[in-house]
Parts: structure tokens; C-alpha cells; sequence
């Protein structure tokens, strides 16, 4: 799974081999959060082989706005953002890595306003 992130400001890229099942996993987590806010939800998954990391979590605050933040760790160096968005975007991300996890795709872009599955290819650069 390779994860690039940008604010506009900062950007930072990890490439994990995650199994399906924990891409899965963040997925529903994700799709599921809005349901159950005010409790955060967090994942993390550490790459074994190279020492890269990623951690995601979606937080509401009291007045029921959302954030979702992004920890990206590769080496010794590491990228965190966080960035206010609405429900229906949590769940969109969710829903799209569901999707990635069951494979068939080229993965997707993903901005708080707007998503999109590509198409499956045999590059994978």
C-alpha cells in the first residue's frame, strides 16, 4: 500500500506491504466512525521489513466537528497532518479502502471533497 499525503505545505509518502485484512480493516473503521464520534478511532500498522509506519486517526470534537490525522514514518523521517473534515468524506475514505483491499483496482485519489477508483495496471510505480 503506498500512502502520499499533502497539506499543500508538508508532504510525505510511505509504501507498506499491509495485508488485505488490516486495509480492510482501517477501511470500515473509517466508514463506521462518523456512526460512533465522539470515540476516536485510531489504526496503526508498522512495516516489519522497512522501517515505515502509518497511523490514521479520526477525532470529533465537542462540537462535533471532525478531524483526520495522518502520521507518516519511513527511516528517520516522518510527516503529521491533520486536516477538518466533514462525515460523508470519513466515510468515502473508508469505503475506498474496502475497495482497495479486495483488489481488481489501481487504488484511488482521495481529497476531503472529492474521490475516485483508477484503474487496474500492470505498472506499479
Amino acid at each position: 500500500m503506498r500512502v502520499e499525503a499533502s497539506d499543500g505545505a508538508y508532504a510525505g509518502v510511505v509504501e507498506i506491504w499491509c495485508p488485505a485484512e488490516r486495509v480492510a480493516a482501517l477501511g470500515r473503521g473509517l466508514a463506521e466512525f462518523p456512526g460512533k464520534a465522539p470515540e476516536p478511532f485510531e489504526f496503526h500498522y508498522e512495516e516489519q521489513v522497512e522501517p515505515q509506519n502509518i497511523t490514521v486517526r479520526a477525532v470529533a470534537d465537542r462540537a462535533g466537528r471532525i478531524a483526520l490525522e495522518l502520521k507518516l514514518a519511513a527511516d528517520h523521517a516522518e510527516c503529521w497532518l491533520r486536516h477538518g473534515v466533514e462525515a460523508a468524506a470519513i466515510t468515502r475514505l473508508g469505503d475506498l479502502l474496502v475497495a482497495l483491499s479486495q483488489g481488481g483496482n489501481g487504488g484511488f485519489r482521495w481529497t476531503p471533497r472529492a474521490s475516485h477508483m483508477l484503474p487496474a495496471s500492470d505498472d506499479l510505480s
